[in-house]
C-alpha cells in the first residue's frame, strides 16, 4: 500500500488562505485608519473649521493613509507639530479646548491596544478562525 501526496493541491488550497488573509487584513487597516480619522476629527485644531474639514481616509491596495491639509499641508504641519519646520512660530494656546497639536499621532498612540485587538478581530472573524 502507498499513499502519495499531492503537493498542487496543498499549494492550491494555501493560494486560498493567501487570498482570505490579504483581504482580512486589508480590511482591518482600512476600519483602523477610518477609526483613526473619526478620533483626530476631536482634536485637530478648529479656527474655522478648514483644517478639521481637510481630513481624509485614502485607501490604497496595500496601506491606508489618514491626512489632513489638502493644499495646505504645511499649515497642517505647522498645527501638527506645534511650530514651524525651523522650530520658530510655537503655538502657545489652541482656540478650543480638546483642541491640540499631535492631532493625528496621539489618538493612535493613546488607542493603540484598541486597535491591535481591533485589528486581530477583524482578521480572525473574515478568516473564519
Amino acid at each position: 500500500m502507498e499513499i502519495i501526496w499531492n503537493t498542487k493541491d496543498f499549494f492550491k488550497k494555501m493560494g486560498h488562505v493567501e487570498t482570505k488573509a490579504t483581504n482580512a487584513a486589508k480590511m482591518a487597516v482600512e476600519a483602523v485608519a477610518e477609526d483613526v480619522l473619526t478620533k483626530s476629527q476631536n482634536e485637530v485644531p478648529l479656527d474655522q473649521g478648514d483644517l478639521m474639514r481637510s481630513g481624509q481616509v485614502e485607501h490604497k491596495p496595500d496601506f491606508s493613509i489618514v491626512s489632513y491639509g489638502g493644499m495646505a499641508v504645511d499649515y497642517a504641519i505647522f498645527q501638527h507639530e506645534g511650530m514651524r519646520k525651523d522650530g520658530s512660530h510655537v503655538v502657545r494656546n489652541y482656540t478650543f479646548s480638546g483642541r491640540k497639536s499631535k492631532y493625528l499621532e496621539d489618538p493612535i498612540k493613546n488607542n493603540l491596544s484598541f486597535y491591535q485587538k481591533k485589528f486581530g478581530q477583524i482578521f480572525a472573524g473574515s478568516i473564519g478562525i
